[in-house]
């Protein structure tokens, strides 16, 4: 066996691996959907299982959704409706985490004079925090759950 062979080797393995491990979580993610809130919230225990499932879930305005200009949905709500705005994923997320200790809060900041954009940040020992936007987390090590939020949005807002 060369050494071509054996990269090639090593690079279809990790492939098939990864291939698996994101198949699993998608999986994993669509079966938590279909179940009720109150079993889904038992298999839901870290910040990356609650952020594998809102990306199943489609973003909607309240409008679309409440027939309200603002609404903001507890997490059985946005369960419920399957859809929900920044402030409903902030919200489910927090409210699912707090089940397993963790601690956070919905950070708004305004996008621009009319619109406003929202994020749940969650911590459990004060110095690994999580920061929700929609259907994405990212890990922040930060002093305060609001210095976590600060740096998400001035490092987002500075992307775009």
């Amino acid at each position: 066996m060369s050494l071509s062979d054996i990269i090639q080797f090593i690079i279809c393995v990790i492939f098939i691996g990864n291939l698996i491990y994101i198949t699993r979580k998608d999986w994993y993610a669509t079966i938590i959907t279909w179940l009720p809130l109150w079993l889904a919230r038992k298999l839901m225990w870290t910040p990356n299982i609650v952020s594998w499932v809102m990306h199943k879930i489609p973003y909607a305005h309240d409008e679309e959704v409440y027939g309200e200009a603002d609404h903001w949905a507890t997490p059985e709500e946005f369960w419920q409706h399957k859809m929900g705005d920044c402030e409903d994923y902030a919200g489910f997320a927090i409210g699912i985490l707090k089940d397993y200790g963790y601690q956070g809060l919905i950070y708004t900041y305004p996008v621009n004079d009319k619109v406003g954009h929202a994020l749940g940040v969650v911590t459990k020992d004060l110095k690994n925090y999580y920061v929700f936007d929609l259907d994405y987390v990212v890990e922040v090590r930060a002093k305060s759950l609001e210095a976590a939020g600060d740096w998400v949005r001035y490092n987002v807002v500075r992307l775009v």
